[in-house]
């Protein structure tokens, strides 16, 4: 089963019978999992391959059989990686990603054991995700994101379009702040996953897991205020039916707001200090 979605497979696989193709296409159909974690295990079985293809002596995988690896090829991988300085936590990942595709493998018949069975996950310290601190926070809010009074130009326009920065980057702020929301499901987030009057915003996460996140009145405030700011600034540029009549946040140009297409949004949360 391939998906018309996923990439062009790397070079390496060209001449290969491997099913990777399928196998990443079975993850973005079965698994539901997002299009950069897909991504990230083609990676890790290219890099895989490509250390198995150095270290057999093979000029490509067109003869290769997988059932030929063996759980010391497996380590002497992890060892090379470790070598590099490839941290424990991204080690544990390709090394998953791998397991997976040999699962896959045998689930499919295509060999009839994993090297992969009895390698046990390196372990890692689990890290507290660091957090702004009340005083930082309010440093953010009050310091690093201006007053209107200071962006306004005498145009009438520009300082619609102040404004409009202004309003979209606080209540960005305040939603990121008040209920915990990661940056792709922020940018992705649709009006009618809004539910003002209710308090609450439904959120699709990782493997498109749904999730009710109450929003506080000080959030419900601020979007108000940017949903009546934006409003006004895109008839003002007549710019009608674009995508900020579905998604919530948006440029200047009323298209999507990709999470690169902030770097004021990055600049103001890097003056803080840590």
């Amino acid at each position: 089963m391939k998906d018309s979605s996923i990439s062009p497979l790397p070079v390496i696989f060209r001449d290969s019978s491997l099913p990777v193709g399928e196998f990443l296409g079975s993850l973005a159909a079965r698994k539901n999992l997002s299009p950069n974690t897909v991504l990230a295990y083609r990676t890790d079985l290219a890099q895989f391959f490509s250390f198995l293809l150095q270290h057999l002596k093979l000029d490509n995988l067109s003869a290769f059989n997988p059932a030929q690896v063996t759980t010391v090829d497996v380590r002497l991988f992890m060892g090379a990686l470790m070598q590099r300085g490839v941290q424990q936590r991204s080690v544990a990942r390709k090394l998953a990603a791998l397991k997976s595709f040999y699962r896959y493998m045998q689930e499919s018949g295509s060999i009839k054991s994993s090297p992969f069975a009895s390698l046990v996950t390196p372990k890692y310290p689990q890290r507290v995700p660091a957090f702004l601190t009340e005083q930082q926070t309010e440093k953010l809010f009050n310091e690093v994101l201006p007053s209107t009074s200071g962006l306004v130009p005498s145009m009438a326009k520009d300082a619609l379009e102040a404004s409009f920065v202004y309003e979209r980057d606080r209540s960005i702020l305040e939603l990121l702040y008040g209920s915990g929301l990661r940056l792709s499901e922020l940018t992705g987030l649709t009006m009618d996953a809004l539910d003002l009057a209710g308090g609450s915003v439904k959120l699709t996460g990782k493997g498109r897991k749904q999730r009710i996140v109450p929003v506080g009145q000080a959030t419900i405030d601020a979007l108000k205020k940017y949903f009546e700011v934006r409003g006004n600034f895109f008839r003002m540029e007549e710019r009608g039916g674009g995508v900020f009549a579905v998604l919530c946040f948006c440029n200047q140009k009323g298209q999507k707001a990709l999470s690169h297409a902030y770097p004021e949004i990055d600049q103001k949360i890097s003056r803080i200090s840590y």
